[in-house]
């Protein structure tokens, strides 16, 4: 549901008869639904609202109430009121799109700075959303839900899921589930289907979203049908009305997370995300980037019509969710191919040192340019810096040893670019997000010896006092040790006085500096900075570069 928009292939399907009752396609199924077995006797029914109260309990959903965008650029606000959201006497829910002024809340009840009383935003359409959060929290399991859609330009239903803890980060990076979406329905030119998909992998804008289309000959506007997901650790699949229409496996789906300064940033255990909690929601969004802003002067209200969601876990045995798939229900289609993903993010490394220092190649039109970064260092005083380059053999051969006796650093500057019109001595980071949000600096470091009150840090410059700093949890002494520095951390803490990091003028590449008592000895080995990127991104996904080039001269 949150910025989600998918191109996915459309598979042939096959409708199966369903236990419900409908009437002619002239008019609508406002029927509630018959009475049902459970799926099978290995699914045992855990959760449910049947809605037949005649209210939307308390105990079951809560209300969003908010006005914002929800990073979708949605047109509606969420209210609690009867107008948007209620159950009728045949107990079905009710979530009500209006075309109406109404102001609330600029922050979603999640934000730090809700205020449920603020009314400083301002809509034209109201509409409800629904959430099952801290009510009912559950990992792995089968959801149903009978829901007739509402349809017309920028609407967008939906019955989803989201984590409740936000284990591995903010969205997407803890995952979302999105058991049916669908925009627009019965527009001129819309066609008549629903999406399942789901999203997980690297922070926005590089985020991975996969799904299937489901299309069919029934209106799902005008009829119910039933959504379904059976969620287990390694797969999740999707059903319509029973019928098996697509699977997406732990084998392909990911999260990129940083794990400290020794592991740097890594894929998470393999299916994570989707091996926590997570809660159900039902809304009715109006307008957005996927469906369009919505039409005005409507006719009536536009309605998301819920019979009942029902969740069932699978009493196998198995910690895990499985043992209940192909349920004479809901049979799996073993021939449905996952849609594929790399399991992981394009992750494109720039050496800098490694066995000497590395040159960097670079293509600028029929030209090939090289850049071979300089060892220099600078010191207040002479001889508090001393740095040679001993071969020591091993895995590691030629290493950069430096002692420091007092306040000094060592740095990798740009070669001499002087005779170039278009460049000058330099570099640029290019790729934006690929560096802000998952670019590392990193290098081996042995520690022969630190004063106790001695600090390294570790910078990236564009020229004094323009850089970003951070201070190196010193490892432990007597032995090689990875460290990796997140260059979102270096833009984060600049140097008092100065502008901080310009990613499209790095004058110097790597400076490692001793403080405080600045006495140490120390060696360095396979320094690189590093970005990375979706390996399959969108169309839509605008922010892909991710490489280093030489800085452009300004003329």
């Amino acid at each position: 549901m949150q910025n989600l928009i998918t191109n996915a292939p459309k598979p042939a399907i096959a409708l199966l008869a369903i236990l419900f009752l409908t009437v002619s396609c002239a008019g609508l199924d406002t029927t509630k639904s018959m009475p049902t077995a459970p799926p099978s006797s290995s699914w045992v029914k855990v959760w449910s609202d049947e809605f037949d109260q005649g209210v939307i309990d308390p105990t079951k959903w809560e209300h969003s109430l908010d006005c914002t965008d929800h990073g979708n650029n949605e047109a509606q606000c969420y209210t609690n009121r009867t107008e948007n959201s209620f159950v009728d006497n045949k107990g079905i829910l009710h979530i009500v799109a209006r075309e109406e002024k109404f102001s609330g809340p600029a922050h979603s009840p999640d934000h730090g700075e809700y205020e449920a009383t603020d009314a400083s935003v301002t809509k034209s359409y109201t509409s409800a959303r629904l959430r099952t959060k801290n009510l009912f929290d559950f990992k792995y399991g089968r959801v149903e839900v009978r829901a007739r859609l509402a349809g017309g330009q920028g609407m967008w239903p939906a019955i989803w899921m989201l984590p409740t803890d936000w284990v591995y980060g903010g969205w997407p990076s803890s995952g979302e589930i999105d058991i049916m979406e669908a925009v627009s329905l019965d527009t001129a030119g819309a066609t008549n289907e629903i999406h399942g998909s789901m999203n997980y992998g690297m922070k926005w804008p590089q985020w991975s979203a996969h799904g299937r289309n489901f299309e069919s000959p029934r209106s799902f506007t005008r009829e119910f049908h039933d959504y379904m997901i059976e969620w287990e650790a390694d797969e999740i699949r999707w059903f319509v009305d029973g019928v098996h229409y697509a699977t997406q496996s732990s084998a392909n789906w990911f999260n990129y997370i940083w794990k400290g300064q020794e592991k740097g940033f890594s894929v998470a255990n393999p299916r994570a995300p989707y091996d926590q909690e997570f809660h159900l929601l039902l809304n009715l969004a109006v307008g957005g980037h996927w469906p369009g802003q919505p039409d005005r002067n409507w006719e009536s209200d536009r309605e998301f019509l819920v019979d009942y969601v029902r969740v069932y876990q699978c009493d196998s045995g198995k910690s895990d969710g499985t043992g209940c798939a192909s349920a004479p229900d809901a049979p799996v289609d073993a021939s449905i191919e996952v849609v594929p993903d790399a399991g992981a993010p394009r992750v494109n490394r720039f050496p800098i040192f490694r066995d000497g220092p590395e040159t960097l190649t670079f293509k600028a039109g029929d030209r090939t340019i090289t850049n071979t970064p300089a060892i220099n260092s600078w010191m207040k005083s002479a001889g508090n810096v001393v740095i040679t380059a001993p071969d020591i053999g091993g895995e590691h051969d030629k290493v950069l040893d430096v002692s420091f006796s007092g306040p000094g650093n060592v740095f990798f500057s740009s070669a001499d670019m002087s005779d170039d019109e278009v460049f000058a001595n330099g570099f640029r980071l290019v790729g934006g997000s690929a560096w802000s949000n998952h670019g590392t600096l990193e290098f081996d470091l042995f520690i022969e010896s630190i004063d106790a009150d001695t600090a390294l840090v570790a910078k990236l410059d564009s020229g004094y006092p323009d850089l970003g700093q951070y201070v190196i949890e010193t490892p432990a002494v007597g032995k090689w040790t990875h460290v990796a520095i997140r260059v979102s951390d270096l833009l984060a803490n600049p140097l008092d006085g100065g502008k901080g990091i310009d990613l499209g003028n790095i004058a110097n590449l790597v400076v490692i500096e001793a403080t405080g008592s600045s006495t140490a000895r120390i060696r360095l080995d396979n320094i690189s900075l590093s970005c990375a990127v979706n390996e399959f991104p969108k169309a839509w996904q605008w922010d892909t570069a991710c490489s280093i080039e030489p800085a452009l001269a300004t003329n």
